[in-house]
Protein backbone atom coordinates (compact mmCIF):
# COMPACT_ATOMS: atom_id res chain seq x y z
CA UNK A 1 0.00 0.00 0.00
CA UNK A 2 1.43 3.49 -0.66
CA UNK A 3 1.47 6.25 1.30
CA UNK A 4 0.53 9.72 0.64
CA UNK A 5 2.72 12.88 1.78
CA UNK A 6 1.00 13.59 4.90
CA UNK A 7 1.05 9.75 6.25
CA UNK A 8 4.92 9.82 5.67
CA UNK A 9 5.45 13.12 7.68
CA UNK A 10 3.36 11.63 10.20
CA UNK A 11 5.70 8.14 10.36
CA UNK A 12 8.63 10.16 10.03
CA UNK A 13 7.40 12.37 12.97
CA UNK A 14 6.80 9.36 15.15
CA UNK A 15 10.02 7.61 14.49
CA UNK A 16 12.06 10.75 15.63
CA UNK A 17 10.18 11.30 18.68
CA UNK A 18 11.16 7.51 19.30
CA UNK A 19 14.42 8.08 18.76
CA UNK A 20 14.63 11.29 21.06
CA UNK A 21 12.76 9.19 23.67
CA UNK A 22 14.86 6.01 23.75
CA UNK A 23 18.28 5.26 23.92
CA UNK A 24 19.05 1.81 22.37
CA UNK A 25 17.48 0.81 18.90
CA UNK A 26 17.95 -2.92 17.18
CA UNK A 27 17.06 -3.56 13.90
CA UNK A 28 15.85 -6.83 12.59
CA UNK A 29 14.58 -8.69 9.45
CA UNK A 30 11.49 -10.25 10.01
CA UNK A 31 10.52 -10.92 6.18
CA UNK A 32 8.40 -14.71 6.50
CA UNK A 33 7.62 -14.10 9.42
CA UNK A 34 3.94 -15.26 10.40
CA UNK A 35 1.77 -12.88 11.93
CA UNK A 36 0.87 -14.43 15.24
CA UNK A 37 4.93 -15.04 15.80
CA UNK A 38 5.14 -11.02 14.91
CA UNK A 39 2.15 -11.24 17.56
CA UNK A 40 4.00 -13.04 20.11
CA UNK A 41 7.51 -11.28 19.69
CA UNK A 42 5.61 -7.75 20.55
CA UNK A 43 4.36 -9.23 23.52
CA UNK A 44 7.22 -10.55 24.45
CA UNK A 45 8.89 -7.01 23.56
CA UNK A 46 6.27 -4.95 25.37
CA UNK A 47 6.36 -6.87 29.07
CA UNK A 48 9.61 -5.55 29.26
CA UNK A 49 8.66 -2.12 27.95
CA UNK A 50 10.04 -1.67 24.47
CA UNK A 51 8.44 -0.95 21.70
CA UNK A 52 8.73 -2.95 17.99
CA UNK A 53 7.62 -0.70 14.60
CA UNK A 54 7.50 -1.85 11.13
CA UNK A 55 9.20 0.89 9.10
CA UNK A 56 10.25 1.48 5.68
CA UNK A 57 13.88 2.15 5.24
CA UNK A 58 13.71 4.95 4.20
CA UNK A 59 11.68 6.74 6.33
CA UNK A 60 14.00 5.17 9.15
CA UNK A 61 17.06 6.54 7.52
CA UNK A 62 15.26 10.46 7.10
CA UNK A 63 13.97 10.50 10.79
CA UNK A 64 17.81 9.19 11.68
CA UNK A 65 19.59 11.21 9.92
CA UNK A 66 17.32 14.47 11.67
CA UNK A 67 18.12 12.48 14.95
CA UNK A 68 21.78 12.32 14.74
CA UNK A 69 21.47 8.54 14.05
CA UNK A 70 24.71 7.43 12.70
CA UNK A 71 24.04 6.51 9.14
CA UNK A 72 26.46 6.42 6.74
CA UNK A 73 26.54 4.09 3.28
CA UNK A 74 28.01 0.97 5.16
CA UNK A 75 25.43 1.24 8.08
CA UNK A 76 22.63 1.71 4.99
CA UNK A 77 23.85 -1.39 3.29
CA UNK A 78 22.94 -3.84 5.85
CA UNK A 79 19.03 -2.50 5.55
CA UNK A 80 19.16 -3.53 1.76
CA UNK A 81 16.81 -6.86 0.69
CA UNK A 82 15.16 -6.50 4.08
CA UNK A 83 12.34 -6.36 5.53
CA UNK A 84 13.16 -4.17 8.57
CA UNK A 85 11.23 -3.98 11.97
CA UNK A 86 12.53 -1.25 14.78
CA UNK A 87 12.63 -2.27 18.40
CA UNK A 88 13.21 1.11 20.72
CA UNK A 89 14.13 0.59 24.10
CA UNK A 90 14.51 3.77 26.87
CA UNK A 91 16.35 2.42 29.84
CA UNK A 92 17.97 -1.45 28.72
CA UNK A 93 20.30 -2.62 26.19
CA UNK A 94 20.59 -6.06 27.63
CA UNK A 95 16.74 -7.00 27.81
CA UNK A 96 15.85 -6.58 24.04
CA UNK A 97 18.71 -7.88 22.88
CA UNK A 98 18.08 -11.02 24.89
CA UNK A 99 14.63 -11.30 24.06
CA UNK A 100 15.38 -11.17 20.20
CA UNK A 101 17.83 -13.51 20.36
CA UNK A 102 16.38 -16.04 22.03
CA UNK A 103 13.09 -15.54 19.72
CA UNK A 104 15.50 -15.63 16.96
CA UNK A 105 16.52 -18.80 18.15
CA UNK A 106 12.95 -20.52 18.03
CA UNK A 107 12.00 -18.90 14.89
CA UNK A 108 15.04 -18.50 11.91
CA UNK A 109 12.92 -15.59 10.27
CA UNK A 110 14.25 -13.46 12.66
CA UNK A 111 17.39 -11.75 12.03
CA UNK A 112 19.12 -9.15 14.17
CA UNK A 113 20.51 -6.74 11.57
CA UNK A 114 22.96 -4.06 13.81
CA UNK A 115 21.20 -1.22 16.10
CA UNK A 116 22.09 2.10 17.48
CA UNK A 117 22.99 3.27 21.13
CA UNK A 118 22.76 6.66 22.06
CA UNK A 119 26.11 8.24 24.12
CA UNK A 120 25.82 10.87 26.78
CA UNK A 121 25.95 13.41 23.84
CA UNK A 122 22.94 12.22 22.41
CA UNK A 123 24.02 10.62 19.40
CA UNK A 124 23.60 7.45 18.35
CA UNK A 125 26.48 5.12 17.32
CA UNK A 126 26.17 2.01 15.41
CA UNK A 127 26.15 -0.99 16.53
CA UNK A 128 27.00 -4.18 14.54
CA UNK A 129 24.61 -7.61 14.47
CA UNK A 130 27.65 -9.55 16.64
CA UNK A 131 27.47 -6.80 19.39
CA UNK A 132 23.98 -7.35 19.90
CA UNK A 133 24.41 -11.04 20.71
CA UNK A 134 27.45 -10.45 22.72
CA UNK A 135 25.15 -7.92 24.70
CA UNK A 136 22.26 -11.03 24.08
CA UNK A 137 24.71 -13.54 26.15
CA UNK A 138 25.62 -11.31 28.72
CA UNK A 139 24.45 -12.81 32.16
CA UNK A 140 21.25 -11.12 33.31
CA UNK A 141 21.29 -8.19 36.43
CA UNK A 142 20.03 -10.84 38.37
CA UNK A 143 22.55 -13.71 37.49
CA UNK A 144 25.20 -11.02 38.06
CA UNK A 145 23.92 -9.65 41.68
CA UNK A 146 23.34 -13.91 42.46
CA UNK A 147 26.71 -14.57 41.92
CA UNK A 148 28.01 -11.07 43.51
CA UNK A 149 26.39 -12.39 46.50
CA UNK A 150 27.84 -15.70 46.44
CA UNK A 151 31.59 -14.32 45.91
CA UNK A 152 30.69 -11.94 49.03
CA UNK A 153 29.31 -14.42 51.55
CA UNK A 154 31.93 -17.34 50.49
CA UNK A 155 34.80 -16.48 52.57
CA UNK A 156 32.23 -15.81 55.38
CA UNK A 157 30.94 -19.27 55.21
CA UNK A 158 33.80 -20.86 54.89
CA UNK A 159 35.04 -19.08 58.41
CA UNK A 160 31.55 -20.24 59.65
CA UNK A 161 32.63 -23.68 58.93
CA UNK A 162 35.96 -23.74 60.20
CA UNK A 163 35.00 -22.15 63.65
CA UNK A 164 32.33 -25.26 63.56
CA UNK A 165 35.22 -27.69 63.03
CA UNK A 166 36.89 -26.72 65.75
CA UNK A 167 33.86 -26.59 67.93
CA UNK A 168 32.85 -29.96 66.85
CA UNK A 169 36.59 -31.20 67.13
CA UNK A 170 36.29 -30.20 70.97
CA UNK A 171 33.00 -32.09 71.16
CA UNK A 172 34.06 -35.58 69.66
CA UNK A 173 37.47 -35.24 72.26
CA UNK A 174 34.88 -34.50 75.09
CA UNK A 175 32.52 -37.67 74.53
CA UNK A 176 35.70 -39.55 73.38
CA UNK A 177 36.92 -38.94 77.05
CA UNK A 178 33.63 -39.40 78.74
CA UNK A 179 33.41 -42.61 77.04
CA UNK A 180 36.59 -43.67 78.44
CA UNK A 181 36.27 -42.58 81.94
CA UNK A 182 32.65 -44.90 82.05
CA UNK A 183 34.62 -47.96 81.35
Amino acid sequence: MSLNKEQKKQIINDLEKDLRQNKFVILIDFKGLKAQDMYDLRNQLKSINCILKVTKKTLFRIAGKKENLAIDQNTADFLKNTQPAAIFSENDEISPSKTVYKFGLQNKNIKILGGFLKDKSSQYNFISQEDIISLAKLPSKKELLQSLVGSISSPINQFINVLQGNIKGLIVSLNNIKNNQTI
